[in-house]
């Protein structure tokens, strides 16, 4: 029998106050909207998701309550050194969640 391939297209903007308001969610609503015309047209089930907290734990907590087989990171592209590394995010969900992490690097042209 063929596998059905889920997706669970994540954003989480950080509780954080910017002189006194609330952050803006919108740009994150505008990713995921487009992600999911995306993954809808490919023919992909899809569940999106907008949280707002800790950005690591978020991840974790979502990926854990969709039931989710592996998570998949997108990371901004970084230049000289820092392209050796991987991010303080990633390296946090890859030491948190016993599933497996694919981080993806330059994902903004993914998801555009």
């Amino acid at each position: 029998s063929r596998e059905r391939l889920s997706l669970c297209l994540l954003h989480v903007v950080p509780r954080r106050r910017r002189w006194g308001r609330e952050v803006d969610d919108s740009e994150g609503r505008q990713l995921l909207a487009r992600a999911e015309a995306r993954s809808i047209h490919a023919g992909v089930a899809t569940t999106v998701v907008l949280e707002h907290g800790d950005v690591r734990s978020m991840i974790v907590d979502t990926a854990d309550k969709q039931q989710c087989d592996a998570i998949v990171l997108g990371a901004r592209a970084s230049a000289g050194w820092k392209r050796m590394m991987i991010g303080d995010i990633s390296n946090a969900v890859i030491v948190t969640t016993p599933l497996p992490v694919l981080v993806v690097k330059g994902t903004a042209n993914l998801l555009g």
